[in-house]
């Protein structure tokens, strides 16, 4: 696997307008989603009738986000030179189907991992075994979903490249990963040291920011004489900083998506996928059928050819 390469192409997303524009969206959606979220789980929301209109609009966001993800992917699926498949709202829903047949897979092996086990132990054994194995299950449970996550990563690529149902995306992701999980590791290592390497710049730049304008807000008070006017900017200035250091992040996400279509084009082995391959050797194998054309016959050649022609008359 092309290590450099694969990390090359995914943060040469950052040089892209429509990455910027999609970490925005991104953002947006997500970040009202968590606030209805969590209104709901402390409490603040108690009306069933806002409950009832909370939930849809819930329901909404999982969908844009989803959406904003697809489309990041066909972009980069196009910048790598893969084949993309017809996107429509069949395919958009098809592809919600999917991931909420991911998310199930997740959640059905914590029950056979976990609940199962952990509910016969506690029968058989009492709560101080129970406890122990509870341990153990989990251990063994995280072991399980991040196998099954490294091979099922891809499943959004290959869906939105192919014209492929939802069971053939998961399969055609677990055969591209199989014999590969080793090198998948090693490129999630190498992309989270750059990343976690990269976030330590951002945050020693952004408090430098944070204290320059710290000093900047003195100053003014000391000037003015006049503390509400100092907070007010010191509160503007602090909002712009966090806004743009959530924007960055939210193209950091961006990014490892980029990333993850670039290993699925490493897997496939180059630019293309078997697909547009054996397309291409169409054409080639057309072109091998055909009869070779003739040379253009020379003037001795011609002047051969019509004295044969002479002397065969009678």
């Amino acid at each position: 696997m092309q290590y450099a390469n694969i990390l090359k192409d995914a943060f040469s997303s950052l040089k892209y307008g429509s990455t910027w524009l999609y970490a925005v969206a991104f953002l947006i959606a997500m970040t009202i989603y968590y606030v209805l979220y969590f209104a709901i789980i402390f409490g603040t929301v108690i009306n069933p009738l806002v409950l009832l209109l909370i939930i849809p609009l819930q329901i909404l966001l999982i969908l844009a986000m989803i959406f904003i993800a697809a489309r990041i992917v066909l972009k980069a699926l196009k910048i790598f030179g893969l084949p993309t498949a017809a996107f429509d709202i069949v395919k958009f829903l098809k592809l919600f189907l999917l991931s909420i047949v991911v998310a199930v897979i997740s959640i059905l092996s914590l029950i056979i991992i976990i609940g199962i086990p952990g509910w016969i132990v506690s029968i058989l054994l009492g709560s101080p075994a129970d406890m122990l194995v509870q341990v153990i299950l989990f251990i063994v449970w995280s072991i399980v979903v991040a196998y099954l996550a490294l091979r099922f990563f891809l499943y959004m690529a290959i869906f939105i490249s192919k014209d492929i149902g939802i069971i053939g995306a998961l399969k055609e992701s677990w055969n591209v990963t199989k014999g590969n999980i080793l090198s998948i590791i090693v490129a999630h290592i190498l992309f989270f040291i750059v990343l976690f390497v990269l976030m330590i710049v951002l945050s020693v730049i952004a408090g430098i920011l944070f204290f320059i304008v710290t000093i900047i807000t003195a100053i003014i008070s000391a000037a003015i004489g006049d503390l509400t006017i100092a907070f007010i900017l010191v509160g503007l200035l602090y909002l712009i900083l966090i806004l743009v250091m959530s924007v960055i992040w939210g193209a950091l996400v961006v990014v490892q998506t980029y990333f993850q279509v670039a290993i699925y084009r490493d897997l496939l082995g180059g630019r293309s996928s078997p697909q547009t391959q054996s397309e291409i050797q169409k054409p080639q194998a057309s072109r091998a059928q055909k009869p070779a054309a003739q040379k253009p016959i020379s003037q001795s050649g011609k002047s051969q050819i019509s004295g044969l022609r002479s002397s065969r008359m009678p």
